[in-house]
């Protein structure tokens, strides 16, 4: 009888020491599984943080290219030495090239009635003072082409330099004198005097004797 109690005893025990393996393995294995989940989605976190960083990184990019394009709408280039091509010879010129003579630079666009006064007094101007000054006139409209103002100059018999602004001349003046200097109806007129020192005109159509006086008047 002790010795079958014995015997049951010894197999209680190694019944409670295997169980005990076996749920210890368990724990151990779900902990490997916890631990490589863990780990897995740490990593995750970190590509999406780095696809994150990457992504901002990008908008950055762009942004600061995008800056850049803003900066160098005239690409620092003064007005006065900015290309220009005379429509009807296609002679190219700068404004700075006429240095030690008064210019009269107009900015217009063909569709303005307004403009087309201050060209004609411009006319009268020239018949009195001839070549001592040099008129310079800049179409500023975009919608408006080479044919179109040949055709004004040819109905008009005007006979200086007549432009299509590059836009960078356009920007440019925008820069220095204001966004009125492309307002074709204010009749926008800039003396340019020989040392290149500027001034710009009143608004409005300017008859031939008050352009003699701003030309005697200087800058």
């Amino acid at each position: 009888m002790k010795r079958g109690l014995c015997v049951l005893f010894v197999l209680l025990v190694s019944f409670v020491f295997i169980v005990g393996c076996s749920q210890n393995d368990v724990k151990s294995a779900v902990g490997d599984e916890n631990s490589k989940t863990s780990e897995s989605a740490a990593n995750n976190d970190n590509a999406n943080d780095g696809a994150n960083i990457d992504a901002k990184a990008g908008v950055n990019k762009d942004s600061k290219v995008d800056e850049s394009k803003d900066n160098s709408k005239t690409n620092g280039v003064p007005w006065k030495t900015i290309s220009l091509t005379d429509v009807s010879s296609n002679d190219k010129f700068t404004i700075e090239s006429f240095k030690g003579k008064k210019v009269l630079l107009e900015t217009f666009a063909v569709w303005c009635p307004l403009c087309t006064k201050q060209q004609r007094e411009v006319k009268k101007l020239h018949d009195v003072v001839g070549d001592e000054v040099i008129s310079i006139s800049i179409n500023t409209d975009p919608g408006e082409d080479k044919e179109i103002v040949l055709d004004h100059i040819k109905d008009n018999g005007f006979d200086w330099s007549y432009v299509i602004a590059p836009i960078t001349f356009t920007r440019s003046l925008i820069d220095e004198f204001g966004q009125g200097i492309v307002n074709a109806p204010s009749v926008p007129v800039v003396l340019i005097c020989e040392d290149g020192s500027f001034r710009k005109l009143g608004r409005g159509v300017k008859k031939v004797d008050e352009l003699q006086k701003e030309i005697a008047k200087g800058c």
